[in-house]
């Protein structure tokens, strides 16, 4: 058979087919991701756009949502504001009120909490809660309560008044509560009259056994306000037998009045185990004097 001779030029284009469809293939395969850097870069300028603005999104939606327990959105002042942790941010800090970090300073009038178990006060010492009261001379000087006041205690303190040249009377209703004092007009008379400058009140000791001592609170508070401000200090009862909270109730409700704990005392009693005797009254009388009046210079302390 006779084979057909090509002519060169078309030998010529064959060669050049093969090469472009060659050259072809190559640059298909470059752009459909051989080449990891260039695929890499192309994926990540395609995500970026919309990772940002989801970012953007989810920051906008953090702002304007509520914080969680009801706290208002929006700005907050450090100064007023309840703690606020971030949710998202693992290394934020909570912020902290100034409010909160200020030192508290002793003023007469406010109670100043003391620090340790049993209380020191502000200006006060041991078992008193808040500041000392200031009896001068021509101070009038109240004590009211229950029978605890009877017998040695307002006589002896009766006593150290009368040695700075002040006056002193006292109401010891038997077998009153507080519930009696915050209501009717006893008190008020009993202000009235005496137009004291100091005032010490001792109730509680009909109280130590109630079921459920919190409901006390109102009637503590009740008397207070009717002192108007005097210079005033609730001794706690002088319990005898354990109690059932009455004395951190009257502690926490007679502020701005100085809380004295009589509780801790080793107080001499009558045969009856409960009221003091009168050598314990005495003792009891001179613990409440050191640790809640202010100290005269040049002033003895009054023999009993």
């Amino acid at each position: 058979m006779r084979r057909l001779a090509l002519p060169a030029s078309r030998l010529a284009l064959g060669a050049e087919i093969v090469g472009g469809v060659s050259a072809l293939l190559a640059f298909c395969a470059l752009a459909g991701g051989a080449s990891p850097t260039i695929s890499a870069a192309r994926r990540k300028a395609k995500l970026a756009p919309t990772t940002s603005a989801s970012v953007r999104a989810s920051a906008a939606a953090s702002a304007s949502a509520p914080a969680i327990g009801g706290a208002p959105s929006g700005p907050v002042s450090s100064a007023s504001a309840p703690l606020l942790l971030a949710s998202a941010a693992p290394s934020a800090r909570p912020v902290v009120s100034a409010a909160a970090t200020a030192p508290s300073e002793p003023v007469r009038g406010k109670r100043v909490r003391a620090v340790a178990e049993g209380g020191v006060g502000a200006l006060g010492g041991a078992d008193l809660d808040g500041d000392r009261v200031r009896i001068a001379p021509g101070a009038r000087v109240l004590v009211f309560g229950d029978s605890m006041v009877q017998a040695g205690l307002a006589m002896r303190l009766g006593n150290l008044v009368k040695a700075r040249g002040g006056t002193l009377e006292f109401d010891g209703w038997t077998s009153s509560t507080t519930t009696k004092w915050a209501a009717g007009d006893r008190l008020a008379k009993l202000l009235e009259r005496v137009n004291p400058d100091v005032v010490f009140i001792a109730l509680g000791s009909n109280e130590c056994f109630l079921g459920d001592p919190v409901k006390v609170a109102p009637n503590v508070r009740a008397i207070v306000a009717q002192l108007a401000g005097r210079q005033c200090v609730w001794l706690g009862p002088p319990v005898w037998k354990g109690e059932t909270g009455i004395v951190g109730v009257e502690r926490d409700a007679s502020s701005p009045c100085a809380f004295y704990d009589s509780g801790k005392l080793e107080i001499k009693r009558y045969e009856d185990g409960i009221h003091p005797n009168l050598e314990g009254g005495i003792y009891w009388a001179n613990k409440v004097w050191e640790a809640s009046v202010e100290p005269m210079p040049g002033t003895p302390l009054a023999r009993p």
